[in-house]
């Protein structure tokens, strides 16, 4: 573990205790630091704005109630709240879509887009793809490439082991590139 790994991981573990103490200072702080993040991560996946907003206030209610049973020794504070916010979009996934989108049949989404793109259409591009996946490739992939965690970290949170997270990140992006390669194709014509 890096020094600053170990400063951030240490400071973590004191605002948890001062939290679970009833610290309504340190809970706001803590609620703040993660809030952005949590919620970028959650729009990402379930595509609704106003869905995610209110996942992500879910998250932080699960939490709060979790919080008393939170144990710093099996998990960082931040992998632990990702797993409340996974858990809460794949509870949603089960109930509001029974069946999730597992066809290599990609065609659905190769629209032609123009050769030149700007910022923002890359990034609706990059969204787009991800959509395509089923969750349990989306998520894997979101949190090792935009959140920038270790495969160990995402076992936690995807509850499975590395070999899985890997699996899942490779034909993930397997996928992926199979779908730019039509887009690539469909702009062709």
């Amino acid at each position: 573990m890096k020094e600053s790994e170990r400063k951030v991981k240490g400071v973590e573990v004191k605002w948890i205790q001062l939290a679970k103490q009833g610290d309504e200072e340190v809970l706001t702080r803590v609620v703040d630091t993660y809030y952005q993040q949590i919620y970028q991560y959650i729009s990402r996946l379930m595509e609704d704005q106003m869905l995610a907003q209110d996942l992500t206030q879910e998250t932080f209610i699960k939490m709060l109630k979790a919080l008393p049973r939170y144990d710093p020794k099996r998990a960082k504070f931040s992998t632990w709240l990702y797993t409340i916010a996974t858990n809460l979009c794949r509870d949603y996934w089960r109930k509001k879509q029974p069946e999730m989108m597992e066809t290599d049949d990609l065609d659905i989404l190769t629209g032609g887009y123009p050769g030149e793109l700007k910022k923002w259409e890359v990034k609706h591009l990059v969204q787009d793809a991800l959509n395509i996946l089923p969750f349990r490739q989306r998520i894997p992939i979101y949190l090792a490439y935009v959140q920038g965690m270790s495969y160990e970290e995402i076992g936690e949170i995807c509850r499975c082991p590395v070999g899985t997270v890997r699996s899942r990140i490779h034909y993930g992006l397997k996928k992926l590139r199979q779908w730019f390669e039509k887009m690539e194709v469909s702009e062709k014509r």
